[in-house]
This record gives structure tokens, sequence and C-alpha cells, in this order.
């Protein structure tokens, strides 16, 4: 994003500006979501079972694996323990944040924050200090978040858990399986 807001302000354009600008807003983009093969959260053979049931990326896992029938279905399909495609989808939700990778998120698990609720409840400098404790011990992350950005997370978290618990009040209405954003 740097060397494309640079290039901005070399004269490209005030609408490619405008695009830097809000691409940095906060609610502009959702989080990361990353292909189930980069990012070491299952192997390749299940990779690859996944695949077959249209599941590719970290979302496309998350959405399939809705607590409750859905993650029972899957875990059946695939072959697993429940307990695990529910850890899949933990895991999953905590990329739901903005500028929460795969690192991070493996060190929020070892601290003990398994989704988006855990970090919803958590106080910021408290969930800064557990996390720089977590990677001490791991040394996955080269530096650890500012407070600032813990604070944002919680943030976010906050407010995603409130959107699902939202649509999942409109879809029981509906009467339709529950599916968060």
């Amino acid at each position: 994003m740097r060397l494309a807001c640079a290039a901005g302000r070399r004269g490209i354009g005030v609408a490619f500006l405008a695009a830097c600008v809000v691409s940095l807003l906060p609610g502009d983009a959702g989080a990361s979501h990353y292909d189930l093969s980069s990012i070491d959260l299952v192997d390749e053979a299940m990779v690859g079972r996944m695949a077959a049931l249209g599941i590719a990326t970290t979302e496309d896992l998350w959405r399939a694996a809705e607590s409750g029938r859905p993650a029972t279905t899957l875990a059946r399909r695939l072959a697993v323990p429940a307990t695990q495609v529910r850890a899949w989808r933990a895991f999953c939700d905590l990329l739901r944040l903005d500028g929460v990778g795969p690192k991070v998120a493996r060190v929020l698990t070892a601290a003990g924050i398994k989704d988006l609720k855990a970090v919803a409840k958590q106080q910021p400098e408290a969930l800064s200090e557990r996390i720089q404790q977590v990677n001490q011990g791991l040394e996955l992350l080269g530096k650890t978040p500012e407070v600032d950005t813990v604070r944002a997370w919680i943030t976010q978290a906050q407010e995603r858990v409130q959107e699902d618990a939202a649509a999942g009040k409109r879809a029981r209405k509906k009467g339709k399986p529950v599916r968060a954003n």
C-alpha cells in the first residue's frame, strides 16, 4: 500500500489517491482470508477433501463449519471429530479481524483466545501482555502488536460478535439456517 500511495503522490491522479485513502479506512476491508493450502492449518490430504466440498479458503471453512448441525455434518463428511471442525472454525474466526493473520491467530489461540467472542471480552493492556508472553515461548511474531492495535481488534471483535448475533436472530426469524456474516 505504501508503494501504491507513494505512486499516487507523484501525480497519478486524485482518484488513485482517493482509492488509497479509502482502502486505509477501518471499515472498508474485511479481514484477510487465506487459501487453506497456504497457511498450514490442515494437511494436504485434508485440503483436497475440503476442496471437493467447495471449501478452499479460511472464509469458506468458517462459513461451512457453523456451530450446531453444519459443523457436525461437515465433520462427518471430512471424517474428523466435530471438535476439530469447531477448532478450525474458531481459528478462521480470528482471521476475520483486520491485521490478524495465521501467525497472530496461532499466538492468540495459544494464549487461550480461541475466537472473536473471547477477543471481545478482553482488556487491551492485559491481552497485549499475554500476546507478548506467549510469543516469547512460540517465537512466531517478529514484533508483537501495540496496545492500540490490540484495542482495535477488541473493538472489531465486539462489533462482529454483535453483527453475527443479529444475523443469527434474523435468520431464525425467517426460519432459515443461521449464517453469520
